[in-house]
């Protein structure tokens, strides 16, 4: 009995040092493809703006002097009518998914000289 498992354990490991090989070599193919890809995204990086992904969606930011920029994403839903003086509440989803962010959002439409006055009271 014992002699017959140990013929059968040999067979076994023999046939998966046979086919040891082409996993080792599929294996490191598939390395060298994923490596290969990564080098060539970041040699190709300055051509791609950044894309960062938010519970909204995705954010496209530009890239000046080697720094990525995301600007003008909201962090609120807009505070108007039923929101207005409350608490803020999430953005929720931007439309199609997507926003741009290569450019600053709206100032607050505050006057400057109210605010001042309010300030300085």
């Amino acid at each position: 009995m014992e002699e017959s498992v140990m013929k059968n354990g040999g067979k076994a490991n023999r046939r998966l040092e046979r086919r040891g090989f082409p996993l080792k070599l599929g294996a490191a193919i598939v390395c060298a493809a994923v490596l290969g890809s990564v080098l060539a995204a970041s040699a190709d990086n300055e051509s791609r703006p950044p894309v960062a992904r938010t519970e909204s969606g995705l954010v496209i930011g530009l890239t000046s002097n080697g720094i990525n920029e995301f600007l003008g994403i909201p962090y609120a839903a807009p505070p108007v009518g039923a929101l207005r003086w409350r608490p803020p509440e999430p953005y929720g989803l931007f439309p199609g998914f997507l926003l741009q962010a290569t450019q600053f959002g709206n100032v607050a439409p505050n006057r400057v000289g109210l605010a001042a006055r309010i300030a300085c009271s």
